[in-house]
């Protein structure tokens, strides 16, 4: 019983720890950067000023990821680009291994897919873990950021979203 208790200690205080070393928090105005697209079109977050904006950065190899995909690309396809856009971005990949992904999701992916070369959007955002995502407000900041996925998770981020395409 010692034993577990002391490793549900050590692991809370670790993730805690990691957390509370976030590049990014609420309220920050993220890089611009975003990395390119499979066309070989650079993508900047200022390329889309006076929209929600939702970030998400995820590998092929991330389970959570394959999940989250196909419901953020939902959200996509529900709300018109011109009031939300959502900008994937491969942490880690090559443009080979991101295109082999969109193939598998389908010809009408609805999500701008990113890659950078040496994972420079990546680290400029600070991710360290999988699925990791930034919500932006129209103001340019960020309102709301969440590290992994979970399908519990859904009804929060729908509520969140729309809360801020509520903000003018």
């Amino acid at each position: 019983m010692f034993k577990k208790l002391l490793l549900a200690t050590l692991l809370f205080g670790l993730s805690t720890q990691a957390y509370s070393k976030d590049k990014l928090k609420v309220g920050d105005i993220p890089p611009d950067y975003l990395g390119e697209t499979l066309e070989g079109q650079e993508i900047r977050l200022s390329d889309h000023e006076g929209k929600v904006r939702i970030i998400n950065f995820w590998a092929t190899w991330c389970a959570p990821c394959w999940e989250e995909l196909p419901v953020l690309n939902g959200l996509q396809e529900l709300v018109p680009e011109s009031q939300l856009k959502i900008i994937s971005v491969n942490h880690d990949q090559t443009r080979r291994q991101v295109r082999k992904m969109r193939d598998k999701m389908g010809e009408d992916v609805a999500l701008t897919l990113t890659w950078s070369r040496k994972n420079k959007a990546a680290r400029s955002y600070g991710v360290r873990v999988l699925p990791r995502m930034f919500m932006i407000g129209r103001d340019g900041k960020i309102a709301y950021m969440h590290t992994g996925y979970g399908k519990r998770m859904i009804p929060k981020l729908v509520e969140e979203v729309y809360s801020l395409l509520e903000q003018q």
